[in-house]
């Protein structure tokens, strides 16, 4: 358990836990891709610290793209016909 590989293997575990804030699932992928259940511990420790690290210096990921589409679409009606170019 003391390779190179089980040190790459939690850090893309942290790496994709701090990309996308979400620990619980980001350990699952990363455990269920390299049949790691032995190292499942780690992967959850690691997991966690990243995004908590992750949320003090960033806002999460997909509630920024989410308040973004919404800003970019609350001026436009809903059912607004597309202008014609003729």
């Amino acid at each position: 358990q003391d390779s190179p590989g089980m040190l790459l293997v939690l850090c893309m575990a942290g790496f994709l836990a701090a990309v996308t804030q979400a620990p619980i699932t980001s350990f699952i992928i990363v455990m269920e891709m390299v049949d790691g259940y032995s190292v499942v511990i780690g992967l959850m420790a690691v997991s966690l610290l990243s995004s908590g690290v992750s949320r003090i210096f960033s806002p999460p990921l997909y509630q920024t793209v989410a308040r973004y589409m919404l800003a970019r679409h609350a001026g436009l009606p809903e059912n607004k016909p597309a202008a014609s170019r003729d």
